[in-house]
């Protein structure tokens, strides 16, 4: 058992050293910078899904028209899946975007099916209702898809406005979801990536298949597109490290709706053709386990558990560090260490709670 501890603690600050150099690894040459001077010859059109988020709406296409890059090279493509507030209303304020609603099916996936094809563009973007993105958003994605080639391109996604301990906390182990994805997307091995700041080409997405065969499943709209793509065109997939290229979102309220969230999240991992991705999930699994256990040693009087616990505290530190610089943000001491003692409980209870029973997400239950 203590050897068991030691090897998966061990194996773990490995895979963190790997994590940080991935992460590290664009050259500043191959990050796009001049955003001034792009001139579009691909047009791109952005696919937002939406139900009863009129709220959001306004200042989402507000930071959408604020962005450097020319009007005449995108659309915008609202989808409405069956809302029952009065967004109709707010749509009325918007100029220059184009509304669709869903009849056939209900979904995200269904509305961003139903927003590709009616689309005139020849790269889709996607990102959600409750977002904002920043100025150099669409020129960042145009670099990539133009200059370099890319099929499929994920962005970081962040939070903001937290306010109290439990939305930083969010923060924190979000920005650990972006730098993982963006490390292993790195090193040619994708496995996560998030709707809200994402873009690929519209052949492609045809080309695999759209979303056959995940269509029944109400998350994975994004990854399991990654992972097709991937699949095929294992060299043409990036992840946008231009500067000021993040999207922000906002953290969720409460822990019911963490749970919800987590809940429809872990619904896709057993329905991963790629198994790699099951087998991460099953190490940061094991590996929370062993932090229990080394916690417990070094209680215990077995005081070199101290040397392993404050190597992972200061590898996942370092990390956290630099995926949290990249998208503005500080990284908060006081929640980042409260994190380290809440956080292997927190794996280990959400493993067994998504297993168990359906959840809710945007008012219907699955």
């Amino acid at each position: 058992m203590t050897w068991g501890v030691v090897v998966m603690l061990v194996l773990y600050c490995c895979w963190l050293v790997v994590m940080l150099i991935a992460w590290s690894r664009p050259r500043c040459s191959d990050v796009p910078k001049d955003f001034q001077s792009i001139k579009p010859s691909l047009f791109y059109s952005i696919v937002v899904p939406f139900r009863n988020e009129a709220a959001s709406l306004e200042a989402l296409v507000s930071s959408i028209r604020q962005n450097s890059f020319p009007q005449h090279a995108y659309e915008i493509i609202l989808v409405d899946d069956h809302s029952t507030d009065n967004y109709e209303y707010m749509i009325e304020k918007l100029q220059g975007i184009r509304l669709l609603k869903l009849t056939a099916g209900q979904g995200k996936k269904q509305a961003l099916d139903l927003g590709i094809r009616a689309s005139e563009g020849h790269v889709i973007v996607t990102t959600d209702a409750d977002c904002e993105v920043s100025k150099d958003w669409l020129a960042s994605i145009c670099c990539y898809f133009e200059d370099r080639q890319a099929l499929f391109m994920s962005g970081a996604v962040t939070f903001q406005k937290e306010q109290g301990w439990f939305q930083h906390l969010q923060a924190i182990e979000f920005a650990s979801l972006v730098g993982v994805g963006a490390a292993n997307i790195q090193l040619k091995i994708p496995g996560m990536c998030n709707g809200a700041n994402l873009a690929f080409k519209k052949e492609v997405f045809y080309e695999v298949g759209g979303y056959t065969d995940n269509d029944h499943l109400a998350s994975g709209d994004d990854e399991f597109l990654l992972h097709k793509v991937s699949a095929k065109y294992p060299g043409r997939i990036h992840f946008n490290k231009a500067r000021a290229s993040y999207v922000k979102t906002w953290p969720l309220q409460s822990l019911q709706q963490l749970v919800q969230q987590r809940k429809r999240w872990a619904s896709k991992w057993t329905h991963y053709n790629d198994k790699r991705n099951s087998l991460l999930a099953v190490f940061i699994g094991l590996t929370n386990l062993s932090v229990l256990g080394a916690f417990l040693y070094a209680f215990s009087g077995m005081y070199g558990m101290w040397a392993l616990i404050g190597s992972k505290v200061f590898l996942e530190g370092l990390f956290l560090n630099k995926v949290l610089r990249f998208v503005d943000k500080p990284l908060p001491l006081i929640y980042f260490f409260a994190l380290q003692v809440i956080y292997p409980f927190y794996v280990v209870y959400f493993a067994v709670v998504a297993n168990l029973g359906g959840y809710t997400w945007k008012g219907r239950r699955y």
